[in-house]
C-alpha cells in the first residue's frame, strides 16, 4: 500500500475511533447521571417505606384503642380481641395476631398471613411497646407490612395486637410516585411480587423472575449494588425484617439519558484529552500523506 493510501486508511480509522469514543463516553456520562439519580432515589424509597410502616402502625394503634377491642385486650382474651378487631371492618386479606403473655404464651392468629411463631414486630412490641416492619410469610412466601402495639393492664398479662397488611403493587406504585423510577420487589428466591413495570400489552408484569445476570450478582454479594446495561441502570437493595433478615429485594431502574450524556461531553476532561490525541494522530496522518505526494 502506498503512503498516501495508508494515510487515508489511518484517517478513516481515526474517524471511526472518534465516533466510538464519543458514543462510549456519552454512555459513561449517561450512566453516571443515572447512578446519581438512583442514589438520591434510594434514600427517597427508604423514606417511603418508613412512611408506609408508620401508617400501618397508626392503623394498629387505632384498632387497639377501639372500645370493644381495648376491653378484650385489657382482659387478656386473645380470641375475643381478634373477633372484636375483625368487626372494626378489617379486610380479610389483612393478617391479624393477638398475643397474651402469661405463664403460657397464648397466640391467636387470623387472616391470610400466618406463621408458626409470633411475628417479629409482635416480638419487639412485647419488649418496647410498639414496632413496625416488613416480614415474609413462611407458609405462602408473601410479603407484608406488619405493625404491633402493646396493651398493659395492672394485674393482668401483657397483651399485644398486630396486623399484617400485604405488600403489593400499591407499595411499588408509591415508590414510583416518589422517585419517578420503575420499581420491583422480589422475594429472596428472585420472583417478582410487586412491580410498576408494564408488559407489551399494557398490563402490569407480575410474578416474573429477576434478570439472571444481576440476580447472580446479588446472590454472590447479598448487599446493595448498582449495575448498568446499554439502556438502563438498576439499583438493588435488601429489605430487612426487624431481626435483620433479608425478606425481600428492592430494584429501582433509571433509563440512560444519552442526550444528557452528549451535552456533557464538552465539560469532560477525559473526553477532551482523548479527542486531543486523536487530533494529533490525524495531523500526523495528514503530514504523512503530504510528504508522500511531494516525493
Amino acid at each position: 500500500m502506498s503512503p498516501s493510501g495508508l494515510a487515508k486508511g489511518l484517517l478513516a480509522l481515526l474517524g471511526l475511533a472518534l465516533i466510538l469514543f464519543t458514543f462510549n463516553h456519552a454512555r459513561l456520562l449517561a450512566r453516571e447521571a443515572a447512578t446519581h439519580r438512583l442514589d438520591q432515589s434510594r434514600e427517597e424509597a427508604d423514606r417511603v417505606q418508613a412512611a408506609i410502616e408508620a401508617q400501618v402502625l397508626e392503623e394498629a394503634r387505632r384498632l387497639a384503642t377501639a372500645p370493644e377491642v381495648a376491653a378484650s385486650l385489657e382482659r387478656a382474651e386473645p380470641a375475643a380481641a381478634v373477633a372484636a378487631t375483625r368487626r372494626q371492618g378489617l379486610e380479610p386479606a389483612v393478617g391479624l395476631q393477638v398475643v397474651s403473655v402469661d405463664d403460657n404464651l397464648r397466640v391467636t392468629t387470623s387472616g391470610t398471613f400466618k406463621r408458626a411463631e409470633i411475628w417479629d414486630s409482635m416480638r419487639e412490641a412485647l419488649e418496647t411497646g410498639s414496632a413496625a416492619g416488613i416480614e415474609r410469610d413462611e407458609e405462602s412466601g408473601a410479603l407484608a407490612v406488619t405493625a404491633a402495639v402493646l396493651s398493659r393492664t395492672p394485674g393482668r398479662p401483657a397483651t399485644a395486637l398486630a396486623i399484617a397488611r400485604p405488600l403489593g403493587s400499591d407499595f411499588a406504585d408509591a415508590l414510583k410516585a416518589a422517585t419517578g423510577l420503575d420499581a420491583s420487589i422480589y422475594t429472596p428466591d428472585g420472583v417478582r411480587r410487586a412491580t410498576t413495570l408494564l408488559e407489551a400489552d399494557g398490563s402490569r408484569a407480575s410474578g416474573s423472575p429477576a434478570a439472571s445476570v444481576p440476580w447472580r450478582r446479588w446472590e454472590r454479594r447479598q448487599r446493595a449494588f448498582v449495575t448498568a446495561t446499554v439502556s438502563r441502570a438498576a439499583a438493588f437493595d435488601p429489605i430487612r425484617s426487624r431481626q435483620g433478615d433479608v425478606v425481600a429485594v428492592r430494584e429501582l431502574t433509571a433509563p440512560l439519558d444519552y442526550e444528557l450524556g452528549f451535552r456533557r461531553l464538552a465539560g469532560s476532561r477525559r473526553f477532551l484529552v482523548e479527542v486531543l490525541f486523536l487530533g494529533l494522530a490525524a495531523v500526523m496522518a495528514f503530514l504523512l500523506a503530504r510528504s508522500a505526494r511531494e516525493r
